[in-house]
């Protein structure tokens, strides 16, 4: 299944990095579902990565992190073959954010001004 790209090749992802993680933990709920075979399936995705990821915060906490892509990737695919709409909250993200989320953890920037 292809989904749409922006012009760069990325996908644009309108997800926010708390709503991918509550994903997550409704998946973990499946029985017989195995975090490592997954994360195997959705690209390779390092354990190490797949913590550190779970262990941030916010909406934007991960943004950076391969797992919060990889994840989107999995999510979308699986909405659209369950033909599944989009949520309220992900009609609002296309609206303000045209090109998708920022793909970084904004948490992490330093801002310097004048003294």
């Amino acid at each position: 299944m292809q989904l749409r790209r922006r012009q760069d090749g990325d996908l644009a992802i309108y997800d926010d990095c708390n709503e991918i993680r509550r994903k997550i933990r409704l998946l973990q709920k499946t029985p017989g579902w195995k975090v490592t075979q997954w994360l195997r399936d959705i690209g390779n995705v390092n354990s190490n990565s797949y913590g550190r990821f779970m262990k941030a915060s916010g909406p934007h906490g991960g943004a950076g992190n391969s797992t919060y892509y990889a994840a989107y990737i999995y999510f979308e695919k699986v909405r659209i073959l369950e033909g599944k709409k989009k949520t309220a909250k992900r009609l609002r993200n296309e609206g303000e954010y045209a090109g998708g989320l920022p793909q970084e953890d904004r948490s992490r920037v330093w801002v310097f001004g004048p003294a």
